[in-house]
């Protein structure tokens, strides 16, 4: 995926501005998470970071009720499922107890202020929703650090 948006990027020119569509658990910074310093993966949003630096503008979403469209299985027909209640004291938990129904937070540095960046620093678990929904009794979930992973959340 990274390669086709550098190849997009020397193609079409330095005023090209492309958006990637994707998952969490890809376009934020992978460094920021513990798939990052457990199992040293990369994904896109770390690359773009890297590669970019503040000119990579990555933005998460997250939810703490709802429903998802997924597959049970690979090559399984797309299904509407409930969500599970999301983890205590995950990142979703945290914007729930806002009380805000939708909201935008902008995590870049000088656009919110500084004890919020200090309280979004602390670690916390972040529930991934991925193309398999498979069980609803097991929840995955990610150990992040949101304000360094992620430009901004919808």
């Amino acid at each position: 995926m990274f390669e086709t948006l550098t190849r997009l990027l020397e193609h079409r020119g330095r005023d090209y501005k492309p958006i990637v569509w994707s998952h969490n658990s890809h376009v934020g910074d992978a460094r920021a998470t513990s798939i990052g310093w457990s199992k040293e993966e990369i994904n896109i949003g770390d690359l773009c970071k890297k590669r970019f630096g503040a000119q990579a503008l990555s933005t998460g979403t997250g939810t703490n009720t709802g429903t998802v469209a997924a597959a049970q299985d690979w090559d399984g027909n797309m299904n509407i499922m409930e969500l599970q209640a999301r983890l205590p004291g995950s990142y979703e938990e945290f914007m729930h107890a806002a009380g805000i129904d939708l909201f935008v937070l902008d995590l870049r540095k000088g656009r919110c202020g500084k004890r919020l960046r200090e309280i979004l620093n602390e670690k916390r678990l972040e529930g991934f929703i991925s193309l398999l929904y498979i069980d609803k009794s097991k929840h995955v979930g990610t150990l992040v650090v949101p304000a360094q992973g992620t430009s901004g959340v919808p």
